[in-house]
């Protein structure tokens, strides 16, 4: 299939149709409270401290990115309140800044009251902004949830820079917080997925609400002080455990835990990792704490195992102890991706045998060809990256001006230069005329070029546009 991929520094995003090619950008601006992995700023929750916006008239409603799971200390059932009569067709928006490639979603909701839980949040779905209007994210609708902290993971990534929840059912509900989940690069494929757990701390007779969710094992956030999975002790006799379930199965290869505080108090200090086999939970050999006291662990598997779930358990009943991470990394080289149909062996016309498969050529390399309207050039700026518009294009925006360039030159930038005149047709509005796109598309496939390579600016750009109808001719 004829791909294209775009050029801009976003998060990664892969769907059937195209891939876009992108890098991570530093510095996002995470709060204080929540710590972002070193070294990626953008793995974890990037809804927090986003901008919000809704048709909720209320004061709370900046608080379900603030990072206050549970609620500060004394105000911990003052969250965003919504009654019954304005729950169906409530929303809040979450305008994330930048693009992101989303797996999944995080919704805390309710409270407790004189011995149960009132106003969860149960049924719900998250849309993503398509560019052009309001999509459904496959995958993300809640239907009668009865849990405090649910977690949603998608069908599928989806690449957007806005999100909104939207809430589908009548009755009254309490939000805390709302997570989103950035797809990560490390293969830790344990981030963000579903988890269920043996039991967590509820805060006991304190009355304070300071939950120890399992779902924080997942989270991205290793070291913050207060977001980690604690099991409710009450009775020597019974296990704790914690499982996470990826969606389908992979094979992994190693697995990394953090547990405990700094001072080495509450670390998991006997316990194993269990994977799911055909429905019977197996020891993990290389993976069996005993009389542990560290509070990061790394372990590497002598053979691969393919599942998909894992299980921790502790093992040494009655001791107190907290996770607060457990990452489970997928074979470096299993992408996990649908496999492609196996090619037809070659045959030797002569024998009318198969050919042996060392004998069998190699797969050749693909071919991409950098792609851009020819209103741009590249010694505007070209050392940083940044395109604009030339002479008087950019003040009479005129459809007939064109930026006269000798393409056989080398500027300064040591690129050639592009002569635009020497393209017919090609005005301002060429580049999303689809008539110019399947041409040029076309000679690309005569040419045995596998895609392009789109200079792409942001998602109200003109050049949204452009990548947009290209995708739409592409998949044709």
């Amino acid at each position: 299939m004829f791909q294209i991929q775009a050029r801009k520094k976003i998060a990664i995003a892969m769907t059937a149709a195209l891939f876009l090619n992108v890098f991570l950008m530093p510095g996002l601006g995470f709060k204080k409270e929540v710590h972002a992995e070193e070294g990626n700023e953008n793995y974890g929750n990037i809804a927090l401290g986003k901008e919000v916006t809704s048709n909720i008239n209320s004061p709370d409603v900046p608080k379900v990115v603030d990072g206050f799971f549970n609620g500060a200390v004394g105000e911990q059932n003052s969250r965003l309140y919504v009654s019954g009569k304005q729950a169906q067709g409530s929303f809040i928006e979450i305008s994330l800044q930048e693009e992101y490639s989303l797996i999944g979603s995080g919704v805390f909701s309710g409270f407790d009251a004189a011995g149960k839980v009132d106003d969860v949040a149960k049924n719900y779905i998250f849309q993503y902004w398509d560019g052009v209007q309001w999509q459904d994210i496959p995958g993300s609708q809640v239907v009668d949830n009865q849990q405090q902290a649910n977690t949603t993971y998608f069908e599928k990534p989806v690449q957007t820079n806005k999100v909104k929840f939207l809430y589908t059912g009548m009755e009254p509900f309490r939000i805390k917080e709302i997570v989103l989940y950035n797809e990560n690069s490390d293969n830790n494929i344990a981030y963000g997925k579903k988890v269920i757990a043996s039991s967590y701390h509820d805060g006991g007779s304190s009355g304070l609400d300071t939950r120890k969710y399992p779902c924080f094992i997942v989270d991205g956030d290793r070291v913050a002080e207060d977001v980690f999975w604690q099991p409710h002790i009450n009775n020597d006799d019974e296990e704790h455990w914690i499982e996470v379930d990826f969606g389908k199965e992979f094979k992994i290869d190693r697995a990394h835990l953090y547990t405990g505080n700094e001072d080495g108090s509450k670390v998991l200090g006997s316990g194993k990792l269990q994977y799911n086999a055909q429905g019977e939970w197996i020891d993990v050999p290389d993976f069996l704490l005993i009389e542990n006291k560290e509070n990061f662990l790394e372990v590497h598997f002598k053979e691969l195992i393919s599942t998909d779930k894992v299980r921790l358990v502790c093992t040494e009943k009655g001791r107190d102890f907290i996770v607060r991470e457990l990452q489970v990394f997928q074979v470096a080289e299993d992408n996990n991706q649908d496999p492609e149909e196996p090619e037809s062996p070659k045959v030797d016309d002569t024998e009318g045998e198969d050919k042996p498969a060392q004998e069998q050529e190699k797969k050749p390399k693909k071919v991409y060809a950098d792609y851009h309207g020819p209103r741009y050039t590249r010694d505007i700026q070209g050392s940083t990256g940044l395109w604009s518009y030339t002479g008087n294009a950019s003040k009479s925006k005129t459809t007939d001006t064109f930026v006269n360039y000798n393409g056989d030159l080398i500027g300064k930038d040591g690129r050639n230069q592009i002569a635009a005149t020497a393209y017919p047709i090609v005005g301002m509005q060429s580049q999303n005329d689809p008539d110019y796109i399947e041409y040029q598309i076309l000679l690309a496939k005569t040419a045995h070029i596998d895609g392009f390579f789109v200079e792409w600016g942001f998602q109200e750009h003109s050049s949204n546009q452009q990548l947009q109808a290209m995708q739409k001719i592409a998949e044709k």
